[in-house]
Formats: structure tokens, sequence, C-alpha cells
């Protein structure tokens, strides 16, 4: 379910950008961001992935009661009672503890929608180009995207 959501607020990112697109060009070039071929990495908008993992955190904590924050806050975490918790199959450990990595960086770095810390947006940052293997962009205030160094 957790991993629905996530998926679901980018469905919401996606239409609010596309709503602004007002040439037939600019449609063309954000749809051709999304393209891969062998040629390129992998993509996404690092800001977006900030924002759907922050909430996808969120909502894991309030089905756990607020024990993602108390755990977080206090380095203290059992992925198998996590798992059990979440009623998740132990396929999913690995992603599990990612999550909690994440639920560590914000809540020790007081992240909400309104202010992603950089401690925060490192992690994810980092999970995407060094353990996915994906490019990641920024929007300019032109809505242009552009490679993050």
């Amino acid at each position: 379910m957790l991993v629905l959501y996530h998926e679901l607020v980018h469905v919401g990112q996606d239409t609010e950008f596309r709503r602004g697109i007002t040439t037939p060009r600019a449609l063309d070039d954000y749809m051709n961001f999304y393209r891969t071929d062998r040629s390129r990495r992998p993509r996404v908008i690092g800001a977006w992935e900030h924002e759907a993992y922050l909430k996808e955190i969120f909502v894991m904590n309030a089905l756990m009661d607020g024990r993602v924050k108390r755990d977080a806050e206090n380095s203290s975490f059992n992925a198998d009672e996590y798992l059990r918790a979440l009623n998740t199959p132990p396929s999913m450990k690995q992603a599990v503890e990612m999550l909690f990595g994440f639920a560590q960086a914000i809540y020790n770095s007081n992240s909400n929608l309104s202010n992603i810390a950089p401690a925060y947006a490192d992690i994810v940052n980092t999970h995407y180009r060094r353990d996915q293997g994906y490019d990641i962009y920024r929007l300019t205030s032109e809505k242009q995207l552009e490679l993050v160094p």
C-alpha cells in the first residue's frame, strides 16, 4: 500500500506539471525526459522523489501510531517487527530498511512538506544515483529540467 501511495503522489505531481505546459514542444521535451534507451541513464526529478518519500514515511508513521518517528529519533529499529506491523512479506525487508533510513533523515532534520532539509534530500539522491543508477534532475523556476551535479 505504501508503494502505491508513493506512486499516486507522482500522479499528482505529473498532472500539475502538465497543466503548466503551454506548447507542443514543451510537452515533447517533458515526454522525452522519461524515455529511456541504452545511451543514457534513467532519470528522476529529485524534488518529486523527496516529496513522495516524505509523504510515504508520514503515512507509514500514521499507520504505525507514531512508532516510525519515535524509532527514528531514538535510532531504534527492528526490520522484522516493521514487516509484521505493516503486514509486509519478508521479500520487502530491504525496502523497509531503506524507508527507515529515509525516516531517520526526515525526523532528525525536521523535514516537512514546506521544508525539505538538504540532509534528507542528499540521502534520497544518493539512493537514486548510487544504488539505482539514476541521474537526478531539478526543475528550474522556468520549469526546465536541469541535471543536478
